[in-house]
């Protein structure tokens, strides 16, 4: 530990060890050497508890992205690179903004719980040890404290319902249907109306302020969204196909009317800067309980509006850049069955072409 001046400013390094190496963290930028002095105090306390200066600043999706590269370099077999891949995808969508040390069992245990809720468990148990094994690998390096991973429960879906993952197109009509027709419009059943209407992720529509929404275009720009977790942060999408214009009909630009009207004083971040998913998903359970529908949760919402799409045969290269996927690849592994059906009616199609005399 050391304190040196530099100019007309002092600067505090502090150095700790991590696993057998020793790292510095180098603090500039003081004006007095007696702030630099209380800083260095603070951080030795702080390193006495266990503080790990690297896990408490890097996000986990950094470290989850450099374990991978690593990890993908040792030569995996080409179906578990996709699987990598896959599991990447989920990690930057439900844990943008969390850091390593922020990734502690309960958060864990949340994320998996969360994904078995509409999974088998035999999956489930595949994106837990995926997502473990980096935190794993924190653990015994040293970057953090304990083991996210130690007794963490695997709850998966049973058979039957792991395949419900999305609203039938029936059902869908019903629920913005039932929004639509509410005497006095929902704050909150307005968030889950623009999830199923948009196909974005949670975290993208609760960021929205009025400046992202284009009346004149009829579109939404997403080029945030809010961490899951308190404290609730505003963070930059991780990849550059995250960033979009998506474009909204007319009837949610109706909605959005009566949303304005019923209430006047909603400040920039129109869904409030409280609200958070596990709210929504409580009026989303209630909402198909009234209408009589299956229960899903609120990414369902986005698998839901991409069947819509793929069932009416919209093409999948525009339904990908719609959910903001980084590559097509993705949507077609995720909605390979829905893709399969449309594949198996188009070659129909086409033979019956050639059958025609």
């Amino acid at each position: 530990m050391s304190i040196k001046q530099e100019g007309k400013t002092y600067t505090a390094i502090i150095s700790y060890k991590v696993g057998s190496k020793y790292k510095r963290k180098v603090k500039r930028g003081f004006l007095t050497k007696k702030s630099a002095q209380q800083y260095e105090a603070q951080m030795v306390t702080k390193l006495a508890d266990g503080y790990t200066p690297d896990a408490s600043e890097m996000l986990f999706v950094d470290y989850y992205d450099k374990w991978l590269a690593t990890h993908l370099s040792y030569g995996l077999k080409p179906q578990t690179i996709v699987n990598h891949k896959w599991t990447q995808q989920y990690v930057h969508e439900h844990l943008e903004g969390i850091t390593l040390e922020q990734m502690d069992r309960n958060r864990l245990q949340q994320v998996i719980d969360e994904y078995g809720f509409n999974h088998k468990a035999s999956t489930t148990k595949q994106v837990a040890l995926r997502i473990g094994m980096p935190l794993k690998e924190a653990f015994n390096t040293g970057l953090i404290r304990t083991d996210p991973t130690y007794k963490i429960k695997i709850n998966g879906a049973s058979s039957k319902n792991a395949s419900l993952k999305f609203l039938e197109e029936e059902d869908l009509n019903n629920l913005l249907n039932f929004i639509e027709t509410e005497d006095i419009p929902d704050l909150y059943h307005f968030v889950i109306y623009t999830l199923a209407l948009s196909g974005a992720r949670a975290g993208e529509i609760l960021a929205l302020t009025f400046k992202d929404i284009n009346k004149a275009d009829k579109t939404l720009r997403i080029n945030k969204t809010k961490t899951n977790i308190a404290p609730h942060q505003y963070t930059q999408p991780k990849t550059r196909s995250s960033i979009r214009t998506i474009s909204m009909p007319e009837r949610w630009f109706t909605q959005l009317q009566r949303i304005e009207a019923n209430y006047p004083n909603l400040d920039e971040h129109f869904f409030g800067e409280t609200t958070d998913q596990s709210n929504i998903l409580r009026r989303l359970k209630k909402l198909l309980t009234k209408i009589d529908a299956k229960q899903i949760t609120l990414h369902g919402l986005r698998h839901t509006h991409a069947s819509y799409l793929i069932n009416h045969n919209i093409d999948v290269a525009y339904v990908s850049e719609r959910l903001g996927h980084s590559n097509i690849t993705i949507t077609q592994n995720t909605y390979f069955h829905l893709l399969q059906q449309t594949r198996e009616s188009e070659a129909n199609k086409a033979i019956n072409l050639f059958d025609k005399r």
